[in-house]
């Protein structure tokens, strides 16, 4: 009976010792699943961050490029008013030349009249034996006409001429050497309706209107295109700085 009951503490205390054994592992187990959980937890954390600050980052970049979207139509419908301004002035200056093209076949087609006056007083000045210049003579008294000269079909001015005349009305022969055709206009343009051409005694040209009674050694149409001049000038120059202006 004893033996028995020492066999039975023995079983009892072996049972005991594998549970102990056991229930160690197991929870040697568990410590271990623990660590390896909170290792992914803390990876997971960790990723979690990184992907909260890629996201920032994108949300900047994407503000940034909104940005620069908006900035790039406001520039984009600023060219196209600028295009659409730069097409007005340019229809306007299609049109101004045009206009000018028609002055210049209107006047084309008078281009020799005024040399026909010039040669006519060539001839009558070396009939009475008269000086050609009207240098000194502008500074005389203006005579009274007698008869007008002809107006005959002649050769046109000289570039020379030309060149001169507008010299006189105020004009850069180098700078405006594109504008001289105004000059021409001028010498080759028949006179404003009632004056006539003369000569003086001394074979010099002056102007008369009969209806003012009003006599001229400049031509009564010299400040006209003077003034044409002037505005074709200044209109030269503010399509050379639209043109700057646009970089064409």
């Amino acid at each position: 009976k004893q033996v028995t009951e020492e066999a039975r503490a023995a079983v009892a205390a072996a049972a005991a010792a594998a549970a102990t054994t056991a229930a160690a592992e197991e929870s040697a187990k568990m410590e271990a699943s623990i660590k390896l959980l909170e290792q992914k937890l803390d990876e997971e954390f960790v990723n979690a961050r990184s992907l909260e600050k890629e996201k920032v980052r994108v949300e900047g970049e994407k503000m940034a490029l909104e940005q620069m979207k908006e900035q790039l139509e406001a520039e984009k419908s600023q060219v196209e008013a600028e295009k659409v301004k730069a097409e007005q002035e340019k229809g306007a200056l299609q049109e101004q030349v045009a206009k000018t093209m028609r002055m210049f076949q209107e006047q084309l087609a008078q281009t020799v009249k005024m040399a026909a006056m010039l040669q006519a007083q060539r001839i009558l000045g070396a009939a009475t034996g008269g000086p050609g210049g009207g240098g000194a003579a502008a500074a005389a008294p203006v005579p009274t006409p007698v008869m007008p000269l002809p107006q005959e079909l002649d050769e046109p001015p000289t570039r020379d001429e030309i060149v001169e005349y507008g010299k006189y009305i105020g004009m850069d022969v180098v700078e405006d050497a594109d504008l001289l055709y105004i000059a021409e206009w001028a010498l080759t343009a028949p006179l404003s309706e009632g004056w006539t051409v003369h000569l003086d005694g001394e074979g010099n040209e002056f102007f008369y209107n009969a209806a003012t009674n009003h006599s001229t050694y400049e031509h009564p149409m010299d400040e006209h295109y003077r003034q044409y001049y002037r505005k074709m000038k200044e209109q030269k120059q503010l399509s050379r700085m639209a043109a700057l202006k646009h970089g064409l």
